[in-house]
């Protein structure tokens, strides 16, 4: 999907847009499949400690690396509907930085706090781009994201750790944001500066999302100068990579 010259200019002015369904139900009932698969193997192997970094068993889930885990999950992050969107947006050389589903439990799915995603790894430029890519319908009563527009221009907020729950907390001001409810197949493009968080799953069903971050090909952690992530090459000089 080739984004609008206004949804180009919403990102850079609000720090994000919205599109339309970009995946049949399908595809989505299959994506969801592997969520629940990688779920099961993640309970598994936190029977014993309940918790892993953000992750906590059976409250809220962060499921990485899903294009190593997951064939269906190569093909999505690396499709023409979501890399001809990164590349509009960042530059004709493109890499995938991370993706990875999110997935709150029916009735007790945990609220995540308010982040620039930029606030948890160090990455030089600052910005690049998430694709928060809705698997579910996602409401404010199932913890639908929500977004301080206009934030992604107020630079890198410094972020302190949550020690409960693990979240980097990068904003605790009277700004309660606006809420971005998707259906299904929905993409909420947004800055990786754009703060953002999501609510509790209060609902009688999962919300499921998968997340995928996309970022300059030269982009480095400038504490390392390593590139940091999952290093997928996805385009080059604004042309799709074969990535089989």
């Amino acid at each position: 999907m080739i984004p609008t010259e206004e949804q180009k200019a919403l990102f850079r002015e609000q720090g994000f847009f919205v599109t339309a369904p970009l995946f049949d139900e399908a595809t989505l009932d299959a994506l969801n499949a592997e969520c629940e698969r990688i779920r099961e193997e993640t309970d598994a192997r936190l029977q014993g400690s309940g918790s892993s970094g953000i992750t906590h068993r059976g409250r809220r889930y962060f499921l990485p690396h899903l294009h190593d885990r997951s064939a269906l999950c190569r093909e999505v992050v690396t499709s023409p509907v979501l890399v001809e969107i990164a590349v509009a947006l960042l530059g004709p050389d493109v890499r995938l930085y991370c993706n990875q589903v999110v997935l709150k439990p029916a009735r007790q799915g945990a609220a995540f706090a308010w982040h620039q995603d930029t606030g948890y790894v160090p990455i030089e430029p600052q910005e690049y781009l998430t694709c928060w890519l809705a698997l579910d319908d996602t409401t404010l009563a199932n913890g639908c994201i929500r977004v301080i527009p206009g934030s992604n221009r107020w630079g890198l907020q410094p972020h302190r750790r949550d020690e409960a729950m693990g979240d980097l907390i990068g904003y605790e001001g009277p700004d309660e944001g606006i809420p971005v409810p998707l259906k299904r197949g929905q993409v909420a493009a947004f800055s990786s500066l754009t703060l953002h968080c999501s609510g509790p799953n209060t609902t009688d069903h999962p919300r499921r999302a998968y997340v995928v971050q996309y970022a300059p090909s030269q982009s480095v952690n400038p504490q390392t100068g390593e590139r940091w992530g999952d290093n997928l090459e996805v385009a080059a000089d604004g042309l799709l990579l074969p990535t089989g």
